[in-house]
């Protein structure tokens, strides 16, 4: 193992916030970024990612799931949260 999962998920969680502000920014709202943007947009994301962490824990600490499996089930758990 590289990563230790929950080490392995922020990196790939902040891989995921700085992708989605640079093609969100430059394609889809056509703006400029800006440092001051750039510290906002994750502020977003926060709370999300608190949930997700504590959803990955339990999934594979007491529910004994796969660590390479248990990500993908965030994801699917997550989906709903995000759009509320």
């Amino acid at each position: 193992m590289l990563f230790e999962y929950n080490i392995a998920y922020g990196i790939s969680y902040l891989s995921g916030i700085v992708i989605s502000f640079v093609l969100n920014g430059k394609f889809v709202f056509k703006a400029s970024l800006t440092i001051g943007k750039a510290l906002k947009y994750p502020l977003v994301y926060i709370v999300q990612y608190v949930i997700n962490l504590v959803v990955l824990n339990v999934l594979i600490e007491y529910i004994s799931i796969n660590e390479k499996v248990a990500p993908l089930l965030v994801i699917i758990i997550s989906i709903p949260i995000t759009f509320i």
